[in-house]
């Protein structure tokens, strides 16, 4: 897929909230949010680099994509902690339920990658078959959570997953500029009046209150989404490459931020520059020369019509 400049800025920002929301020590609530944004764009490039792969292949790429740098990031938290069988499968694996019980991996942002690897599963089995049996299998999961409770129900059927189908949704849509700025507004309006306690909505909590993180966050998430695709062209200006660099940089950033948070006694502001610049860095030292080192794609046979994936744009 070719890189969209819009996408590469909106995940810069997401990584740089969760930084600020780390740094001042949820203070700034909402910059938990970014989480849901980094969700809804998983969603629009997998419905957009999907279509056309094999299941093995799309899993294999997504494979080196996730666990080459995020071992690296566990590494020492495992190294460190390392007090819990069920943590250390989770931190290996980001496969979180044993034995019916869900454990958050020893370095926490890697419980976001637990839902990203849940639903490549979900895109592979698409690919494989329909969209509608991951769907329903979904949709039942959720139903359970709700009616029955439980960590494995919670976990399959988490309303988050809601965040990817939104994303996949906004790969269907027509892009209309005149859009761009009322979607901006009504998203921004969205988080001001959003609860600000929503940062707790995990999967250890109950469906219910992760549904209100999806209505006050998700769909302000996907607004922002459709609002910076549809204004793509506003993307080209010069001083926006900052913002794409942070977008390159963005999982570096996102998994190796919290070393200097938690080594370094410092200001919020300045633990912040600390933090981004600590996940460039990586990005510049580590994730490129990894990515460098990923077997090259291979266009597998045409999918089924059927399947909701679009092609991008």
């Amino acid at each position: 897929m070719q890189k969209l400049r819009s996408i590469q800025c909106l995940r810069g920002i997401a990584a740089c909230l969760v930084v600020v929301f780390h740094a001042t020590q949820t203070r700034f609530a909402v910059g938990a949010a970014g989480v849901d944004l980094f969700f809804v764009i998983s969603g629009f490039i997998m419905a957009t680099i999907a279509p056309g792969r094999t299941p093995t292949r799309f899993l294999a790429d997504r494979a080196w994509r996730i666990f080459p740098l995020w071992f690296v990031a566990v590494a020492p938290w495992i190294a460190v902690f390392h007090n819990s069988a069920g943590q250390t499968l989770a931190s290996l694996t980001l496969w979180p339920i044993y034995q019916g019980k869900y454990y958050f991996p020893y370095l926490g942002v890697g419980w976001t990658l637990s839902f990203e690897c849940l639903f490549y599963l979900a895109v592979a089995v698409a690919l494989r078959t329909t969209y509608l049996l991951p769907l329903s299998l979904f949709v039942a999961c959720m139903g359970g959570s709700f009616l029955f409770g439980g960590d494995a129900l919670s976990f399959l059927g988490s309303p988050l997953i809601l965040e990817f189908i939104g994303g996949v949704v906004i790969a269907k849509l027509p892009r209309k500029a005149p859009l761009a700025m009322p979607c901006l507004v009504a998203a921004l309006i969205c988080l001001l009046i959003a609860p600000t306690h929503l940062y707790l909505s995990h999967v250890a909590i109950s469906p219910q209150f992760v549904m209100d993180r999806v209505l006050f966050w998700g769909i302000p998430a996907m607004l922002v989404v459709y609002a910076a695709l549809s204004a793509e062209r506003s993307f080209g200006a010069p001083w926006i490459w900052p913002l794409v660099l942070l977008g390159d940089a963005s999982y570096s950033i996102y998994l190796f931020h919290q070393i200097p948070l938690n080594a370094f006694d410092l200001s919020p502001w300045l633990a912040i520059l600390v933090a981004i610049g600590t996940g460039l860095s990586i990005y510049l030292l580590i994730e490129r020369r990894l990515l460098a080192l990923r077997p090259p794609l291979r266009v597998g046979s045409p999918i089924r019509e059927q399947v909701i994936f679009a092609r991008g744009p």
